[in-house]
Parts: structure tokens; C-alpha cells; sequence
């Protein structure tokens, strides 16, 4: 038996009025602990927005919501999850000066920027299919991140048609490149199997 899925629903935690005031944007990406109770148990910044105030504003509002939790052999059981939110400077969501450096690091072949550029297309439904394209190529040029998020995507079935092949690939592949979250899944998925009659 697999793990099963943690699965989310949280608003976009509140900006930080001087970070707005000063048109700081970017993306951050937080693990999160889920517990058999739905509720946060524990945070870690893994991709920082490069705005301290912009990384603890998510890591607060997260500690906030409730998840649907994961399940080991059909129990509710403790994981980690990913979370990422994406902070525009602009009420319309148009992208500004932070964003455009991003995206001129993502065009030099930065794959951190790449992925985060990815994960912003991936939170807006007319540019998700895009997202996924360009996540899965960042994937494939071998960022852990990028295989472990894909991997999540095929196995919830999140923008894309879920895959349950597809995602044993590509955690074996973040697990392979040292990503900690592939790792911890790993763990889940042998006391699973060690549990099953």
C-alpha cells in the first residue's frame, strides 16, 4: 500500500504592509508538516522569496490552515506536504520588477528561478498547462524540487491526469538528487509496506 495523498486548501496568508508598500514580490515555498489531525505541525522555508517578511508571512498564515490529511494503509497518519504562494506587488496580479528579475534569471538557465517561475504559471488556471510544461522540463534537467513537486502533481492528479507510475518515477528521482520531502516519503512508503500482511 502507498501513502496516501495530503491534500490543501488555504487562503494566501496577509501581506505584509511594508513589503507592499515597497513592491516586494516573489515566490516562496514552504514543507509542511501535516498531522493525522489535519492541522500543521511543524514549517521550513525550501525556496525563499529572497523577503524575509514575505517567507514568514506564508510559514504564519500555513500554520493557520487545516489539510486533509495523507494516509498510511488507510490511516490518517503524519506527512509533509509543499505549499507554494507566489506575492505580487500588483492588486491586478500583474508581475513587477522582482518577478521580471526572476524571469530573466529563469531565461539564463537558472533552475531555481525556472521552477518558480513554473509554480507561479501552475497558480493560475490560464497558464497551468504551461506550468506544467515548463516544470516538467525542469524536472528532467535534474532539479530535486522540481521532481519531487511533479511527482506530487502526477499522484493527486493536480493540473494534470493523475499517474500513479509517473509519480513512483519521479520520487524515485527527487529521492536519488538528495531531496529531503522524497526522502521522507520513501520512509513512509517501506513502513507501509513492512505493516501490510
Amino acid at each position: 500500500m502507498r501513502p496516501g495523498y495530503v491534500a490543501s486548501q488555504c487562503r494566501k496568508p496577509i501581506w505584509p504592509r511594508r513589503d507592499m508598500e515597497l513592491e516586494h514580490e516573489g515566490g516562496v515555498q514552504v514543507a509542511v508538516k501535516v498531522g493525522a489531525d489535519g492541522k500543521v505541525i511543524k514549517t521550513a522555508v525550501q525556496l525563499s522569496s529572497g523577503f524575509p517578511n514575505l517567507d514568514d508571512a506564508a510559514e504564519a498564515g500555513l500554520k493557520n490552515c487545516i489539510f486533509k490529511p495523507g494516509t498510511v494503509n488507510q490511516q490518517a497518519a503524519a506527512m509533509w506536504t509543499t505549499v507554494f504562494y507566489s506575492w505580487t506587488a500588483s492588486e491586478s496580479g500583474a508581475l513587477g520588477n522582482e518577478w521580471r528579475k526572476i524571469l530573466r534569471t529563469a531565461e539564463e538557465g537558472n533552475a531555481a528561478a525556472l521552477y518558480m517561475f513554473a509554480m507561479l504559471q501552475l497558480g493560475v488556471k490560464e497558464t497551468r498547462e504551461n506550468g506544467m510544461k515548463m516544470l516538467k522540463l525542469v524536472a528532467d534537467a535534474g532539479f530535486p524540487m522540481a521532481e519531487y513537486e511533479l511527482a506530487r502533481h502526477y499522484e493527486g492528479g493536480e493540473c494534470t491526469k493523475g499517474d500513479q507510475e509517473a509519480a513512483e518515477q519521479w520520487y524515485a528521482k527527487a529521492l536519488s538528487h538528495g531531496d529531503p520531502l522524497a526522502r521522507e516519503r520513501a520512509r513512509l512508503l517501506q513502513n507501509a509496506a513492512n505493516d501490510t500482511p
